[in-house]
């Protein structure tokens, strides 16, 4: 859920504790203990097209929690 911020802070534009942010992605290594497989069977779904990622402009790759939920479903994710 988070932390509902006071209508002041609201006002004055500032962001929310980072706490306070839900996480939308995860790393490989959280995706895989989510899923409770290795961090390279993570890299393997990924190339088999079975788990949708995001690469960031680092090149880091994230994968959106509703992904999981979408893998874990049994639903089409690519």
């Amino acid at each position: 859920m988070g932390i509902p911020l006071s209508p002041k802070s609201e006002q004055r534009g500032r962001k929310p504790p980072r706490e306070a942010i839900e996480r939308r992605a995860l790393s490989v290594i959280e995706s895989a203990q989510t899923l409770g497989i290795h961090r390279n069977s993570v890299y393997r779904l990924i190339e088999a097209g079975l788990l949708r990622y995001v690469r960031l402009a680092g090149g880091e790759i994230r994968v959106p929690v509703a992904a999981i939920d979408e893998y874990l479903a049994g639903g089409k994710t690519a």
